[in-house]
């Protein structure tokens, strides 16, 4: 699925997660019966979508605490947040005006 920039992004409820280290987070979707492990920025943008963000405010954040470009971060947030999209992982939410 395609993020798109004019919209937030928020965590899936029904998703649980497990830390498994400062590095490292682990999601189980009960529904699909998936695992998936999110290391070093990946698991930052997880923490970041249990309030709804867009890629900008994400790629704000990211840029200030890692040692990222923001056109770089932009692609990257982007890429995963489309495939937490694609594996119900996140949900859209619209942006107010």
């Amino acid at each position: 699925m395609t993020a798109r920039n004019d919209e937030q992004y928020v965590r899936n409820a029904s998703i649980f997660e497990a830390s498994l280290g400062p590095e490292e987070t682990a999601l189980l979707s009960a529904a699909q019966g998936k695992y998936y492990s999110l290391n070093g920025p990946a698991g930052r943008i997880w923490e970041l979508l249990a309030n709804p963000m867009t890629i900008a405010g994400i790629c704000d954040v990211l840029t200030a605490e890692f040692d990222v470009d923001a056109e770089s971060c932009r692609r990257d947030t982007s890429e995963l947040i489309g495939e937490l999209l694609a594996d119900d992982l996140i949900h859209r939410v619209a942006c107010q005006s």
